[in-house]
């Protein structure tokens, strides 16, 4: 019965993955046709106005800012003085390291940081992923008391939805939506894009399209400690949700797998006393026969 749940949850895990291969396709196929044709018409249009500048000059030109761009540079403000390496910044840095967000947008570029990188990754991620399981039980206290009280006896199942309901709606608001509101008015991002980011990043994708903290400003550092904070937080909750979905997908297996033994004992009990009924039912016609016979006898 277990392999049985264990291919039917595979079929569905990857036909949500073709569902989702075929919805960005074609989705965003298009607008990078666009995009990259838009591309060659501004090299083009470059090319033509400037012909000082060869189409080599301006390739090697563009992979040196795209390199910088990488590495966290970024080369249209040449009055800058922000660093991504100062100990602020390093530490959000860590952050996304060891909550596997990675954005991407900051990476090491030495030998030694990198070095340094992989062995912080392999110590760091189990020692993060054990705080925010222990974060996340200490969450789930309150949760559960709350859970435990039943408002409505005669609707127990109507009481649970109900009070998941609560819950869910309440972190959405307190680590999602409200976060996201502060991120559109600091970051300058629409609501929508603000949304994108925080469960883009707390789902540990961390596509690095969106980062908060870029802008150079003189509060920098700090928010970004403060959106460090608001990552642990927001993972642990998540964490909690992700255990409350556990803990109903193995009841909803113990429940179909009890089913499943009730229904094999029940089977195998009827396939037991059928040979026994049809017995019984042979000595009744017989005794039933006796007296005929034993009457015909006393006849004669």
């Amino acid at each position: 019965m277990r392999c049985v749940i264990v291919l039917i949850v595979l079929v569905f895990t990857f036909g949500y993955l073709l569902i989702g291969a075929a919805i960005f396709s074609k989705l965003e196929a298009d607008h990078e046709g666009e995009t990259k044709q838009a591309t060659i018409d501004n090299r083009a249009q470059f090319l033509a106005n400037f012909t000082c500048v060869n189409r080599q000059q301006l390739e090697e030109f563009i992979r040196g800012i795209i390199k910088a761009y990488d590495q966290g540079v970024f080369a249209s403000n040449e009055t800058s003085t922000a660093t991504n390496w100062d100990f602020l910044s390093s530490l959000f840095f860590s952050t996304t390291v060891i909550t596997t967000i990675g954005y991407g947008n900051i990476s090491p570029s030495t030998y030694g940081g990198q070095t340094f990188c992989i062995i912080y990754a392999l110590f760091g991620i189990p020692l993060m992923t054990t705080a925010l399981a222990a974060l996340g039980e200490k969450m789930a206290v309150p949760i559960n008391k709350f859970k435990s009280k039943v408002c409505w006896k005669k609707h127990k199942k109507t009481d649970h939805i109900i009070k998941s309901a609560v819950i869910l709606g309440l972190g959405l608001l307190i680590v999602i939506l409200v976060p996201s509101g502060i991120f559109s008015v600091v970051e300058d991002w629409t609501f929508h894009e603000s949304v994108y980011y925080s469960v883009i990043t707390l789902c540990t994708i961390g596509f690095g399209d969106f980062v908060a903290g870029q802008q150079d400003t003189s509060y920098r550092a700090w928010y970004r400690i403060l959106v460090g904070l608001w990552i642990i937080t927001g993972l642990a909750w998540m964490a909690l949700i992700l255990n409350q979905v556990g803990d109903l997908y193995k009841e909803m297996r113990t429940k179909t797998e009890v089913n499943y033994i009730k229904r094999g004992k029940a089977t195998k009990r009827h396939s037991t006393h059928t040979p026994a009924q049809n017995g019984d039912h042979q000595e009744n016609d017989v005794a039933t026969e006796m007296p005929a016979v034993n009457t015909e006898t006393n006849r004669l």
